[in-house]
């Protein structure tokens, strides 16, 4: 499953979070901070579990973030890029125990 996110207009913290409010479907309660992000990114592949995200992601199938314009969003915000990296990485470790378990994979354009 891929979801393309623009980051052609993400110039701080909260247009950051926006576009992945926007393209994941974050639900309004969402705290707009890295935590926030790494929970509900998290919780995509629990069974039963709703509100999170709009998006549902079958238990097992990888979630590729396909990110547009990301080598000019990493030399215009870097600390912004490498804390997505961090927190991808944090997502997937605590996912790497469990069978099935969906995975968060970056595709760069």
């Amino acid at each position: 499953m891929t979801v393309e996110i623009d980051l052609t207009d993400v110039n701080d913290w909260d247009s950051f979070h926006a576009a992945f409010e926007r393209a994941l479907g974050f639900p309004g309660f969402y705290g707009r901070n890295m935590n926030a992000w790494e929970d509900v990114m998290s919780d995509l592949s629990k069974p039963g579990l709703h509100g999170m995200t709009e998006l549902e992601v079958p238990r097992g199938v990888d979630l590729v973030l396909l990110l547009k314009s990301v080598t000019e969003f990493r030399q215009r915000r870097p600390e912004i890029f490498e804390a997505l990296l961090d927190s991808t990485t944090h997502v997937n470790r605590q996912k790497a125990p469990f069978t099935d378990a969906t995975r968060l994979l970056l595709r760069l354009e």
